[in-house]
């Protein structure tokens, strides 16, 4: 379905594409247009942003975490655990509850992976790089997408300055439970 509507959005012009999550949600409308900004300041060819989770009476899913997890980073990026054993590389969450105005996401910066969750991408490098792979049924497909962009020369930017969106994680993956 995203290959097909970003062939159609090319045949209309449009310059950017952007995956964005049924079960995320623009904390204030400011942070929305201060990621186009700044993707197209940067002359970013694919962009993420900074992912909470949102306040307990927002979410739609049953918390299993022990602690409040409101407001702490669901995404701030991801780095990569190499299994030599495996032969594998798999890719772990940056940040994972750390509070959201952690020093450690002050700052926009490049990447190795964003999430398909909120991704804004070049129209023309999203093609170049085949799109998403459909044979990822749920989860990697983002990953497998980040990994075309670095091979092409484009590594993810993390935009985290005034930047910041609500992601009730997996509830999209379940929304007929909801």
């Amino acid at each position: 379905v995203n290959n097909t509507a970003a062939h159609c959005a090319m045949k209309r012009g449009y310059e950017e594409v952007l995956l964005w999550s049924s079960d995320l949600w623009i904390i204030n409308e400011d942070n929305l247009k201060n990621f186009l900004k700044t993707h197209k300041k940067e002359k970013s060819k694919i962009s993420g942003a900074i992912l909470l989770y949102p306040p307990e009476h927002m979410t739609f899913r049953e918390r299993k975490e022990k602690i409040d997890i409101s407001n702490t980073i669901q995404f701030g990026g991801y780095f990569p655990i190499i299994n030599n054993q495996l032969n594998s590389v798999f890719p772990n969450h940056y940040g994972r509850y750390e509070k959201s105005d952690s020093i450690l996401f002050k700052n926009n910066r490049y990447d190795v992976f964003t999430t398909g969750a909120l991704m804004l991408m070049d129209i023309q490098a999203y093609k170049e790089s085949g799109g998403l792979n459909p044979s990822f049924k749920i989860n990697f497909q983002d990953v497998d997408l980040c990994h075309k962009f670095c091979e092409m020369g484009y590594n993810p930017l993390i935009v985290s300055e005034k930047c910041r969106f609500y992601h009730d994680e997996g509830v999209s993956l379940y929304s007929n439970e909801v």
